[in-house]
């Protein structure tokens, strides 16, 4: 599924300018889920960081191996959340985006 995703995602990337790998570290087991939420967070995590991250930057996804399950990890280049915005980015519809 994430090898799909980021094939799916990679041309939007491309078109950035931002590079897009993914790292499957290990043998992964199969895991239980439920595919359409699933697919549906990472779109929105591979979005959100392709928006969050500059010309040049990079995204990562990772999958490795962690307690029984798989443990998927989206790291980009950008700015990050500032220390002043971390307490709301869990709050229902926080957003900093004008639009969106």
């Amino acid at each position: 599924l994430a090898e799909e995703l980021v094939s799916f995602v990679k041309p939007e990337l491309d078109r950035a300018g931002v590079t897009l790998e993914l790292e499957l570290e290990g043998e992964l087991p199969t895991v239980r889920a439920d595919e359409a939420q699933l697919r549906q967070a990472l779109v929105n995590l591979l979005r959100n960081a392709r928006e969050a991250t500059p010309k040049g930057g990079r995204v990562t996804v990772r999958l490795r191996q962690s307690s029984g399950g798989v443990e998927l990890c989206v790291d980009d280049t950008g700015p990050g959340v500032p220390d002043e915005l971390r307490a709301s980015i869990f709050d229902p519809f926080f957003t900093t985006k004008e639009r969106g």
